[in-house]
């Protein structure tokens, strides 16, 4: 999988927040810390599930279980929000 180039991630009067310009209409996403850091790693290439789990487990400390959970329940916003190739 890939992130879709049409995004980049900013700080916004103090809040972290994606900006979208793919598509007819810029739009924007309020996110938290760990999506920041997901999306910079998957801002680096081709990525999986397994790729981001472990970044999850290095950084916070995650039971593996947790951390994937974590990183397919991203994955699936990511989705649902048009942001990601396969």
């Amino acid at each position: 999988m890939k992130v879709i180039g049409e995004c980049t991630l900013r700080e916004v009067q103090g809040k972290k927040v994606l900006l979208i310009f793919g598509g007819p209409h810029p739009r924007y996403l309020e996110v938290n810390d760990s999506f920041a850091l997901l999306w910079e790693k998957a801002s680096e290439g081709e990525f999986t599930a397994d790729d981001l789990a472990s970044v999850l487990t290095r950084t916070y400390g995650m039971a593996s279980a947790q951390a994937r959970a974590e990183a397919d329940a991203t994955i699936a916003l990511w989705k649902q929000h048009q942001l990601l190739t396969e």
